[in-house]
């Protein structure tokens, strides 16, 4: 749709500080949505389980790791 009122809009950079504050976001795995196997999964418990693989991210970023190499 085009209108002679219509302007383009100018890219606006975003700052490394936006990113790491602003854009954060969880992963989840296509695995979960193309999968058979998981077909029958409620998507709260898809967003569940990267909230979850988020927090064991994050543990092994502060070494939050037993002597057996368990999270």
């Amino acid at each position: 749709m085009t209108s002679k009122h219509y302007k383009p809009r100018k890219m606006v950079r975003v700052s490394r500080n936006q990113v790491e504050t602003n854009e954060r976001f969880y992963k989840i795995s296509k695995a979960l949505f193309e999968n058979k196997f998981y077909a029958a999964m409620k998507p709260e418990t898809k967003i569940a389980y990267a909230i979850l693989r988020d927090c064991f991210l994050i543990s092994i970023r502060n070494n939050c790791i037993d002597r057996n190499g368990d999270v």
